[in-house]
Formats: C-alpha cells, sequence, structure tokens
C-alpha cells in the first residue's frame, strides 16, 4: 500500500507512506524536485557582484539555497548546528550546485 502524506508542488516536496503487506511495516519516503532551485543558484551564482556586497548595512550575504529534504539530513549529521562544518560542507566541489556565491564560504 502507498499513501501519499504530502505534495508540494511549488517546494517539489513530496511524502509518501509505505506499507509492506507482509510485515505491516510502514516506511516514509520523502523525495523533492530540486531543477528548479539549482537554476535559481546557478543564475545567482553567475550574476554575484561582489562590489554590492559592501553596500549592504547588515553585511549578511546568502552563499547558498538548500532544499528542505536534503537540510533535514544535514541536520540529522550534525552539520547544520555547526557552522564551520556546514560552510566546509559547501565548499565541496560536489556540493557547488546549492552555492549561490562564488570562492570559499569556509574560514579556511
Amino acid at each position: 500500500m502507498e499513501r501519499l502524506i504530502t505534495n508540494d508542488p511549488i517546494g517539489g516536496r513530496r511524502v509518501v507512506l509505505h506499507e509492506d503487506r507482509v510485515t505491516g511495516q510502514l516506511t516514509q519516503e520523502t523525495t523533492q524536485d530540486v531543477s528548479a532551485l539549482v537554476e535559481m543558484n546557478k543564475a545567482s551564482f553567475r550574476h554575484f557582484d561582489k562590489r554590492t556586497v559592501f553596500k549592504k548595512r547588515d553585511g549578511l550575504i546568502k552563499v547558498a539555497s538548500i532544499p528542505a529534504a536534503l537540510w533535514y539530513w544535514l541536520k540529522k549529521q550534525g552539520i547544520v548546528d555547526d557552522e564551520d562544518r556546514l560552510l566546509n560542507w559547501l565548499d565541496q566541489p560536489e556540493n557547488e550546485y546549492w552555492r549561490t556565491v562564488p570562492g570559499k564560504v569556509s574560514k579556511r
């Protein structure tokens, strides 16, 4: 048996509950279509202008945009709660599609 729990067409997140007919065990499956987010991140990355950073009063810069499903996975790993680990994770080449600015974001 399969039961749809959540379907967010805007965020692309879908949660489905599966039941094993033999054991009766339930499994939750979360998927997320991130193609639109990746394209937005690529555009932000390409159009980043470091000269505008110094004009912001609060000094904050958006360095990444991460999909919810991945964010929760990172939280389970303890990466989200440790700023240094999160920034180092973002600097890894395999995570480049979540970045919105060029250059390193970690302090190392």
